[in-house]
């Protein structure tokens, strides 16, 4: 069963890579020249992509009044890429943890990308540009679930899986962000649980647990993302996926839906039981969450 996984793992995988390298996520690779006007401004856009000069592209395009699908994947893309985040990377640290047989944590697999040594301002720089990302690619402004069921969140099945990982990297930052000014843990931001944990022992007296009131604003219309970028990769029709949808469960799947599952996102509302998807976090729910990363042995989910 483990061998099948991983032949699936590895065949989606692949499928993945094929979207996001056209999208900037990774300068892995250089696109086919073409002279014809269109194509050829679309050839360099994908150059700056692959190159760093996510400046140049932002250029190009952010002051453009309509986008095509193919131009809001890039613009997007460049944003995420100026705030230091490389999507292939996360994909492939999962990949590969899960070839070890290791567990995957989401939460650190993203907060070790962005490295360590940033301080507040920087953080709330790379939050500010992920929410521009998402902004491009059709995210609603608002926390309300209905709009997920509505035209808000609407979209071909790539931009939601692209818009699901980069609102998982957004909720994640902004999660960060609240602790660190929660508790004063600056002028450096532990972003890695370990980090977080260092940070907060050597506090005086040590904080042993963590108690937040309220979560980050828009936490609960990242997490909606997230589970429709889910919905798009285990059931939507992302191209080149007929070979893979005979697995209803792929490890990519499983953990971000255990991310939205261990931070009791989709528990039933006792008021409306007959919902199954109702789905918000509280503060208590994230704290819970968060003591048991932090210390697991003395806080369970």
């Amino acid at each position: 069963m483990k061998r099948k996984s991983l032949i699936v793992l590895s065949s989606l995988l692949g499928v993945i890579i094929l979207l996001f390298q056209g999208c900037g996520d990774s300068n892995m690779f250089d696109g086919i020249s073409d002279d014809s006007g269109e194509a050829a401004r679309m050839e360099d856009i994908r150059k700056n992509l692959n190159s760093g000069n996510f400046d140049g592209v932002i250029a190009a395009l952010g002051s453009k009044a309509s986008l095509t699908d193919q131009e809001r994947r890039y613009l997007a893309s460049a944003y995420v890429g100026k705030a230091g985040f490389d999507t292939l990377k996360l994909l492939e640290e999962i990949a590969k943890e899960d070839e070890s047989g290791n567990d995957v944590e989401i939460y650190d697999a993203i907060a070790g990308i962005f490295g360590k040594n940033m301080d507040e301002g920087q953080l709330t720089s790379k939050v500010d540009l992920i929410g521009k990302a998402l902004a491009v690619l059709g995210a609603p402004n608002t926390n309300n679930r209905s709009r997920y069921r509505s035209e808000g969140f609407t979209a071909n099945d790539d931009i939601r899986l692209q818009r699901g990982i980069y609102a998982a990297i957004h909720a994640i930052l902004s999660i960060s962000l609240s602790i660190a000014q929660e508790y004063d843990l600056g002028p450096v931001i532990p972003l890695t649980i370990d980090e977080m944990k260092t940070a907060l022992a050597a506090k005086q007296p040590p904080i042993t647990k963590i108690d937040l009131t309220a979560v980050p604003p828009g936490l609960n219309q990242d997490l909606w993302l997230v589970k429709d970028g889910v919905e798009a990769l285990s059931g939507g029709k992302l191209i080149g996926t007929d070979e893979v949808n005979d697995n209803s469960k792929n490890d990519i799947d499983r953990e971000f839906s255990k991310f939205l599952n261990d931070l009791g996102f989709l528990q039933k509302d006792p008021a409306t039981p007959a919902d199954p998807e109702t789905g918000s976090v509280t503060g208590n729910e994230l704290s819970k969450y968060l003591n048991h990363l932090l210390w697991p042995q003395s806080y369970s989910l």
